[in-house]
């Protein structure tokens, strides 16, 4: 197909925008975790849409994007709570290095998902970031369409109120990048930190819907094999509520995109 819309997603935000997306450019829509296992990806026009996580973008999008050999127009939309660091850039870096383009870049907010750091914010302000999020996709879909250049400036962006905790509400976003990097370089093994109570019933969802395939079930239970993109689908999705993140999600109000299920995140 022309156009082709890739995907990452852990609660199902991004799955949202990018079937959006898909819908009104008339693209075809596949995963990341599904492409990023080909030697290649060729395309005519391609879109690829993630979220952003300790301002990066989940390794498995650095790789998959590195796959990337053919393109004729190449745009990124992040989806994120607050700002996108230096990802736009890192990305470009990556395809250029194959000889490839990034035309444009886009920036959509969504609801804050992170659960380490606090609930997720009221249904009233949900449904207005979503809101929000329609008229954006509108226009994105129209300049990707006339194959214009783009680049979001994200302090235009409404903030949402990202309830980032002391120091990082406080200090300068370079700072912050610099404490982000550091901790990206280890996301890999934050995996650790979950854990299964004893409500789990052994069900696997968790493992099934991982989109890195990072959670194998033994003796009924989930393990973490230390390849986490700290996307927390395992977490956010699980039925019973059955895992945490050390102590900090014990009682917080689990989230994932009210229009997508369990059976589209095994897509």
């Amino acid at each position: 197909m022309e156009h082709c819309v890739y995907y990452f997603t852990g609660t199902g935000n991004s799955l949202a925008v990018a079937r959006r997306l898909s819908r009104k450019a008339g693209a075809e829509l596949i995963p990341v975790k599904k492409a990023v296992r080909e030697t290649a990806v060729p395309g005519g026009m391609i879109g690829v849409v993630f979220p952003v996580y300790m301002f990066n973008a989940p390794k498995i999008v650095y790789e998959f994007m590195g796959k990337i050999k053919s393109c004729d127009y190449l745009y990124i939309v992040m989806t994120m709570a607050g700002e996108s660091g230096k990802t736009s850039r890192r990305i470009r870096n990556i395809v250029s290095a194959n000889g490839i383009r990034l035309d444009a870049c886009f920036s959509v907010i969504m609801p804050d998902n992170y659960i380490v750091w606090s609930n997720p914010q009221p249904i009233g302000k949900r449904q207005e970031i979503q809101s929000t999020m329609e008229q954006r996709l509108d226009g994105i879909v129209e300049t990707v369409t006339a194959r214009n250049t783009h680049l979001d400036n994200e302090k235009e962006l409404k903030a949402t109120g990202s309830a980032a905790p002391f120091p990082f509400n406080i200090l300068p976003d370079r700072v912050n990048q610099l404490f982000m990097d550091t901790g990206f370089r280890f996301i890999s093994k934050l995996d650790r930190s979950f854990n299964s109570t004893g409500t789990c019933n052994g069900c696997g969802i968790c493992s099934k819907i991982c989109p890195v395939d990072n959670i194998v079930m033994t003796d009924g239970k989930p393990v973490w094999q230390h390849r986490c993109e700290q996307c927390f689908a395992c977490l956010q999705w699980c039925p019973h509520e059955a895992i945490e993140y050390r102590k900090n999600t014990v009682g917080r109000i689990r989230y994932h995109h009210p229009e997508v299920t369990v059976k589209d995140m095994m897509g």
